[in-house]
């Protein structure tokens, strides 16, 4: 309890700061703000629709200069950006490596942002896309453990516990496509193998995962690794055919890609 107490202002800049982004997508200002304004209304709907899947998962847009604005709309202070890893130091100062890129926030369990993804988005102001990294995240910080997380869990567990499933998927945007079908008891790994640490998060509410991997030599290898991990858990692991993705975000209510009756849901869940 001390320990989340003395997290607690850390917790709160992270919020302003993500809620600043999610403001700044969708009042785009400048070429590079309105590319990646654009690539999230046609991948993840319209920011400004309460049911749309950027508004839902809070995307947003993080601008080069992080760090005059922040200060300047009193979200965070230059040391708190710097422990929560949205600051590095480079030769000519202080620089966020988030600039000019996608915000997908990233929820504990309990629904607390504790980091970021940043999704490249190729503009005016960009390197070309085969220069950089298309995804990029926070290194751990005292509010984000990259192995003991899992996204989307915050928003999966309610549906989760009542069918005692779970879907596996690869990547943020996987994970989004397939809760806004109706698959709410979704999550995605980050970017590793599944650890011991996020089994410890799947096995209260999950006796079956579904395994979705990306269809490349790595993803199935690491498909095969997580399946043999679920399995000395003594959960049991399915490999499905993979779904076809969708062509543009569908709406809550649209066919799950599962027919169990006990795989989803109409609902969406609200706590994250």
């Amino acid at each position: 309890r001390a320990r989340q107490q003395a997290l607690a202002p850390l917790r709160e800049a992270m919020q302003r700061t993500t809620q600043l982004c999610q403001q700044l997508l969708s009042l785009p200002s400048g070429a590079a703000a309105g590319a990646v304004s654009q690539y999230a209304f046609t991948r993840f709907g319209d920011p400004h629709d309460p049911q749309s899947t950027s508004a839902q998962w809070a995307l947003g847009y993080c601008p080069p200069n992080l760090l005059e604005v922040a200060t300047q709309c009193g979200t965070a202070t230059q040391a708190q950006l710097t422990e929560l890893g949205l600051l590095a130091e480079g030769n000519l100062g202080p620089y966020t490596p988030f600039a000019d890129r996608l915000i997908i926030p990233i929820r504990d369990a309990q629904g607390y942002t504790v980091s970021w993804a940043g999704r490249l988005v190729e503009s005016p102001n960009t390197r070309p896309l085969s220069q950089q990294a298309k995804y990029i995240n926070t290194k751990n910080t005292p509010l984000f453990t990259k192995r003991a997380v899992l996204f989307g869990l915050c928003a999966a567990r309610g549906l989760a516990a009542k069918t005692r499933e779970l879907y596996l998927v690869e990547g943020y945007a996987d994970c989004m496509r397939l809760h806004a079908l109706g698959a709410f008891n979704t999550v995605a790994r980050m970017g590793t193998a599944l650890t011991r640490e996020q089994i410890g998060l799947l096995a209260p509410i999950a006796e079956r995962v579904y395994i979705i991997p990306d269809t490349d030599a790595p993803g199935l290898k690491a498909a095969r690794t997580s399946a043999l991990a679920l399995l000395e858990a003594g959960i049991v692991p399915t490999i499905p055919p993979r779904p076809t993705a969708p062509s543009r975000t569908p709406t809550p209510t649209s066919t799950p890609p599962r027919t169990s009756s006990t795989s989803a849901s109409t609902t969406r869940p609200t706590s994250c």
